[in-house]
């Protein structure tokens, strides 16, 4: 009796190399897809940093602000500016105005 040969299929090699082609363009995808949401996370996180340090500066600005209100709010602030800006006096005080130096210097 004869010996069986078998032939190699050639209808084989075809769907393994296919297959490989679909396998490594779906490894590129994929690997261009983690790349780019990287990328994507690393811009958000510093974008984050960046205003998180904004906040920070607010933050410090309004309570500077809030004291300074706190400040104008008190009645020594609001004497001192009364008699600075107003020329306003308590009662039992005496206003003194100097009529030879009117802030205008001496050139008379």
């Amino acid at each position: 009796m004869g010996q069986v040969y078998r032939m190699k299929d050639k209808k084989r090699k075809k769907p393994i190399k296919l297959r490989s082609i679909i396998i490594l363009l779906m490894a590129i995808y994929i690997i261009y897809t983690l790349a780019a949401q990287y990328i994507t996370i690393r811009k958000a996180r510093a974008e984050e940093t960046r205003i998180q340090a904004q906040i920070e500066e607010v933050k410090e600005e309004n309570q500077r602000l809030k004291e300074e209100l706190e400040k104008m709010q008190s009645d020594e602030y609001i004497e001192k500016i009364a008699r600075e800006r107003l020329g306003l006096i308590k009662s039992g005080e005496i206003l003194f105005i100097d009529v030879n130096n009117n802030g205008e210097g001496t050139g008379n």
